[in-house]
């Protein structure tokens, strides 16, 4: 399945543990991204250069007694990414496959307030907000003090057309 295309098959979320080679350690998580930063995603460069993205992904785990979870994702790619304004907006359930990066962590304040900008020529005054929260998410507020575990994004696909009612 392409990355950009979306199913309609529902699964279950989960959070699996897979060895990797190199001793790296690789999961495989199911989970929605809830927010994205506009300016990583409009000021991608074509061709070779590397582009990097982080997201907001809210994560359900599926141990006994667990509660959902919010974490970073970076997503650093060739190219422009499959992870388009539309898609990000229709809110899918994603299979990510990542490993964790415990050097990316930080608060969420921190994640906000470090975030590209885009600012107006003339003005001064910041062009877009630094964070969009999407789809069913798009009220959701988060505590300055919330702990974004951070892991590095290595593949993805689409599990559903979107995540949840």
């Amino acid at each position: 399945m392409h990355c950009t295309q979306l199913c309609s098959v529902s699964l279950v979320p989960l959070l699996l543990a897979i060895p990797a080679n190199g001793g790296s350690r690789k999961m495989a998580m199911a989970g929605t991204i809830i927010a994205y930063r506009p300016v990583e995603l409009i000021t991608q460069v074509p061709s070779f250069s590397l582009n990097r993205e982080a997201f907001l992904v809210h994560i359900e785990k599926t141990s006994s007694g667990a509660t959902p979870e919010l974490v970073k994702v970076v997503y650093e790619h060739l190219g422009y990414t499959g992870l388009t304004y539309d898609v990000l907006h229709a809110t899918p359930l994603l299979l990510l496959r990542v490993s964790r990066e415990r050097a990316c962590d930080e608060t969420y304040e921190s994640f906000a307030k470090h975030g590209p900008v885009l600012r107006d020529a003339t003005t001064g005054a910041e062009s877009l907000k630094r964070i969009v929260f999407v789809g069913r998410f798009s009220g959701t507020s988060v505590p300055d003090s919330q702990r974004l575990n951070c892991y590095v994004l290595h593949h993805y696909e689409a599990l559903t057309t979107a995540a949840g009612p």
